[in-house]
This record gives structure tokens, sequence and C-alpha cells, in this order.
């Protein structure tokens, strides 16, 4: 088995952007949608609220119209906050997610590149953690087993520390 280099791309998350960033940007598509309907929640209740004081009797200059309307207020500044937190954790675990997906793909096809430039079939092992074992562990079955003819050819596990 070849000795491991670390990869220059170690500690890169943003390994394949078109797609990571089309992940991300679902996810935060996603958040935003539920974030509307909170929004449009809140507004029906407000306006359900400001009806039933009308129903009443209170006047339009009531004390409560105001203290309605500084609730919807700082209401809106809370969503505004929370949203702006909720896409921050969005594009941090979509990073993170996506790179768990687009990681072991990356390797994969860096590992066929390199089995036909140096013509040498090898085993793939993608990291602890990493999504889509089930990849290398079909592909390395489809190899053949070692033979003493063959030293460089060992058989090893699906998965690398790291």
């Amino acid at each position: 088995m070849e000795a491991k280099t670390p990869s220059p791309k170690r500690n890169q998350f943003l390994i394949n952007p078109k797609f990571q960033l089309t992940f991300m940007a679902w996810m935060s598509a996603i958040a935003l949608s539920v974030v509307s309907l909170f929004q449009v929640a809140h507004y029906f209740f407000f306006r359900s609220l400001k009806s039933q004081a009308e129903a009443a009797g209170l006047t339009p200059d009531h004390v409560f119209y105001q203290f309605v309307e500084d609730r919807q207020a700082e209401l809106g500044l809370i969503s505004f906050v929370m949203t702006l937190a909720v896409l921050g954790v969005i594009a941090i675990a979509g990073l993170l997610l996506s790179h768990k997906i687009a990681g072991p793909l990356h390797r994969f096809v860096r590992h066929l590149e390199n089995n036909k430039s140096t013509g040498k079939i090898a085993p793939v092992q993608f990291r602890d953690g990493d999504y889509f074992e089930e990849i290398a562990t079909a592909y390395n079955s489809t190899l053949p087993s070692p033979h003493p003819e063959h030293p460089d050819q060992q058989s090893s596990p699906t998965r690398r520390a790291g």
C-alpha cells in the first residue's frame, strides 16, 4: 500500500463550489420559506387583534393600538435577528454537510484519475465520517485479490483517519 500524503485540500471545505453552494442555497431557501410563513402568521395575528379591538369598541386613538404596534415592531426585529442567526447556522451546517458529500466523491474521482495516469489499480479509502462508504466498498470489491506477484496491490479498509 502506498504511503498517504496529506491532501492540499484537507482543510478546504468548499471542494465542489457548484454543488455545495447550490446545496446551501436550497437549504437557505427552505429556511427562508419557513421564516416567511411565521411572518405571515404574525401579520394575521396582529391584524386579528386589531380587528377584535375595533369590534370591542375601542377608539382609533386608544393606547391599546399603540401597544399592539410596539409589540408587532418588537416581534419584527426579533424575527429579523433570528432569521440572520438561522441563515448563519444553515450556512455553516450546509457547508459541513455538503463537504461530507462532495469530499468522498471528489476523492473517488481523483483516485480514478490517479489509477488511469499511473496504470495501477488500487483500493480507495474515504475519511472517517464521510458519506458514501458503500461506493468505496463496492469499488474495492471489484478489485482482484492481492497476489504475491503484485505486492503493491494490497487489500485495505475503505476508511482512513481524518
